[in-house]
């Protein structure tokens, strides 16, 4: 976000009219904007809802602008996160998705953004935790009840 340009009504609210955005390798051009700088003009918008007794109307304009982040499954790797919103297809190993699936702390707090296959769920470890399997299934019963 470049910047924002604000109108002010008569009780000097400020209401945003455009927004300039980067947008890095874009091919859109605007007469008077540098290269890839994009404007974002508000939107208009009109709902209705029942209250019970009445039906309620609004309208309202906004930019449509999300403030959002994103991070690897290395990045956030001991951080906790209060909601998650995650691609499953971008996994590279059953560790990389239980990064990403145990940032946040309820289950509730957690979205998948996308359908992915479930054979992404039965892949195979990779590396050490390979090798650590292993180790573990060797260990006989009564070594492992002194752990």
């Amino acid at each position: 976000l470049k910047s924002i340009t604000y109108e002010e009504d008569e009780n000097q609210y400020r209401y945003p009219v455009c927004a300039l955005v980067e947008i890095r390798d874009s091919t859109l051009t605007v007469s008077g904007l540098k290269d890839g700088i994009v404007p974002i003009l508000p939107v208009s918008n009109s709902f209705s809802f029942p209250t019970g007794e009445k039906t309620v109307s609004m309208h309202r304009m906004q930019l449509p602008i999300l403030l959002g982040r994103a991070f690897t499954d290395f990045k956030v790797q001991g951080s906790f996160l209060p909601k998650v919103i995650f691609d499953l297809t971008g996994a590279r190993s059953l560790q990389s998705m239980y990064v990403m699936l145990s940032r946040a702390s309820k289950l509730k707090n957690i979205a998948i953004l996308w359908w992915f296959s479930s054979r992404t769920l039965h892949g195979q470890l990779q590396g050490d935790a390979q090798e650590e399997m292993q180790c573990l299934q060797l260990l006989k019963p009564e070594h492992i009840s002194n752990i």
